[in-house]
């Protein structure tokens, strides 16, 4: 598959994927009696949309490293693209999430934004999920000129650990949820990194 081509349909996915939990986050907020409610449904369903489409950047590498090893198939997917794709979703759902919730919840009591430990958790991880959103784009490196891309891109994982920080302290967080689903991104990154390590028959030198 081409790199244009893996690049198109990896953006396809990620747009058919936040569409659709819009879609639902919308036809269940309409069902709702008062507007503060729509308003409050409609920021958790983005707030949901904005975590799986991060878990499913953050998964892309190490389904790419175990993929490699089982399959030869595995180069013709575009891993880069759908984590490029996945990544900006994220952003892009958590900020439409955090202007919902501060009208919904905070308004106008703006001060617990910084006071209340999960909105600051969420501020920092929205933060760096739209820097790192913006930064995704070249031309956006050119005109900064940035040139360590990939070391700037590492703060996904700083992303990572305030979000998860911001849904443990909410109070109406499913915690066990959240922690199985960050269990589960931290096992496969875990059976990726032993997929990565040489077998006996490479790493031992014939005598």
């Amino acid at each position: 598959m081409s790199g244009a081509r893996g690049r198109t349909m990896a953006g396809r996915i990620a747009m058919v994927s936040a569409a659709g939990g819009v879609a639902i986050t919308v036809a269940v907020a309409t069902g709702a009696g008062w507007t503060v409610e729509r308003w409050g449904l409609a920021a958790r369903g983005l707030g949901w949309i904005a975590l799986a489409a991060l878990v499913l950047a953050r998964a892309a590498s190490p389904v790419e490293g175990i993929a490699a090893r089982v399959t030869a198939r595995a180069a013709r997917v575009p891993f880069g693209a759908l984590r490029r794709a996945f990544g900006i979703t994220s952003a892009l759902a958590a900020l439409v999430h955090a202007v919902l919730s501060a009208s919904a919840f905070v308004a106008p009591a703006w001060v617990t934004l910084v006071t209340w430990p999960h909105l600051r958790f969420g501020l920092s991880a929205l933060a760096i999920l739209c820097a790192l959103a913006v930064t995704s784009f070249a031309s956006v490196l050119r005109v900064l000129r940035l040139r360590l891309w990939k070391p700037l891109h590492r703060a996904s994982y700083a992303a990572g650990a305030l979000a998860l920080l911001h849904l443990l302290s909410a109070p109406a967080a499913p915690r066990v949820t959240v922690l199985a689903l960050f269990g589960a991104l931290l096992a496969l990154r875990v059976v990726a990194l032993v997929a990565r390590r040489p077998t006996d028959a490479t790493s031992v030198p014939e005598p």
